[in-house]
């Protein structure tokens, strides 16, 4: 019951954060909520995915989600992104799910670099290709195991706290969130894409 909560948070806020014509990360202001018909089947603003104490219902058809995780850019090929997708989708996977690295798209400051092995863009036309749903996760801060959970390193020596709401902090991920957030919205289920999910930082 606990991972179906969480789940029914993420859809909550990925139909909520992408739902305006202008997406702002100022997630405080967001005041939707989801509704539940008398059936108890309910969602946040879209009838793509829904949810109820048993499970997701994607597209109108009751579905359990087997998801499996594989972060993209620690592939540097992306010729072989089908590959690994397509061994998810033949061991009896629906969905896989994805970090997506900050510090490896926003090295540097004022230029976020989708290319090559950070082309989160050809991963969920990929995953869809294959058949396969996607839960994004962005971040920005995404553990993973990776050398300050993604953060960049230009980005560990401001002054205020890091994953704080100190403002020098919440500017420094504004650029890679709204560019990573909007090829997001480009791929959510709503607009014919692979996009069930939508986590905001780490688990």
């Amino acid at each position: 019951m606990r991972l179906l909560v969480g789940f029914f948070q993420l859809v909550l806020f990925t139909r909520l954060a992408f739902s305006s014509q202008s997406f702002r990360v100022n997630t405080p202001t967001i005041t939707r909520r989801s509704t539940c018909d008398s059936n108890g089947l309910c969602n946040s603003g879209t009838t793509d995915v829904q949810w109820d104490n048993l499970s997701f219902v994607v597209k109108g058809r009751r579905t359990v989600v087997y998801s499996g995780e594989f972060h993209f850019w620690r592939l540097p090929v992306p010729d072989l992104w089908r590959d690994i997708l397509q061994k998810f989708k033949a061991a009896g996977l629906n969905t896989v799910s994805t970090y997506v690295h900050w510090g490896a798209t926003n090295p540097s400051e004022g230029k976020v670099e989708w290319d090559g092995y950070r082309d989160f863009e050809l991963f969920m036309q990929i995953a869809q290709e294959v058949g396969l749903w996607v839960i994004a996760r962005p971040g920005p801060y995404i553990n993973g195991e990776s050398s300050a959970g993604g953060i960049p390193g230009r980005v560990t020596n401001i002054a205020g706290f890091l994953r704080s709401n100190d403002s020098d902090y919440h500017e420094s991920y504004q650029q890679y969130y709204r560019e990573s957030v909007n090829i997001v919205k480009r791929y959510q289920i709503n607009e014919g894409g692979p996009v069930i999910l939508f986590q905001v930082e780490n688990e």
